[in-house]
């Protein structure tokens, strides 16, 4: 019966283009709860903190408070690590303007000169972190991108795998 339940929830929260989580409450994917909703979890969480220490125990259950919340696991430890780190639940749009990643326009493009001074970089000192590209690229060509634009650059520029393994396919 409950089983039931649950699935006709799922099928009606999909046809309006959601989900339910876990503990049954609703998200969209790729997208933010609201203020309300991340208030109401910190609220919880300092309540649940509260009844921690006066039982003497050291922490708050994060499970339970997603489950009480009806927000998934790391939801519900997202919010609980803001409080503990700042004293408070950071508003969402204030946590997506402090992102530490390039904005602006030409942030993400690279031209053929930036892919030359990557490959150049590369052979110079194959052990780089990404991060480290990033702010050579920075330097060396006044082009701001994100490590995830490195990444996927060394990912698609070659077009064969540098493995020892023998290639089954020639063109």
């Amino acid at each position: 019966m409950q089983h039931d339940k649950r699935m006709a929830k799922d099928l009606y929260a999909s046809q309006h283009g959601c989900h339910l989580n876990k503990n049954e409450g609703l998200y969209v994917r790729w997208s933010y709860y609201n203020k309300e909703k991340k208030v109401s979890v910190g609220a919880e969480y300092n309540k649940m903190k509260r009844e921690a220490i006066k039982n003497g125990e050291q922490r708050v259950n994060i499970s339970e408070l997603g489950r009480i919340c009806n927000v998934g696991w790391d939801y519900a430890k997202k919010v609980a690590s803001e409080i503990e780190s700042s004293g408070r639940v950071i508003d969402p749009s204030e946590v997506y303007q402090t992102r530490d990643v390039p904005r602006g326009p030409g942030s993400i493009a690279m031209d053929q000169t930036d892919c030359f001074v990557l490959l150049f970089l590369y052979l110079e000192e194959p052990s780089r972190t990404l991060s480290q590209y990033v702010n050579l690229l920075a330097v060396l060509t006044g082009t701001l991108v994100d490590r995830s634009t490195i990444s996927k650059w060394f990912k698609d520029a070659f077009r064969y795998r540098g493995s020892c393994a023998a290639q089954t396919k020639f063109d």
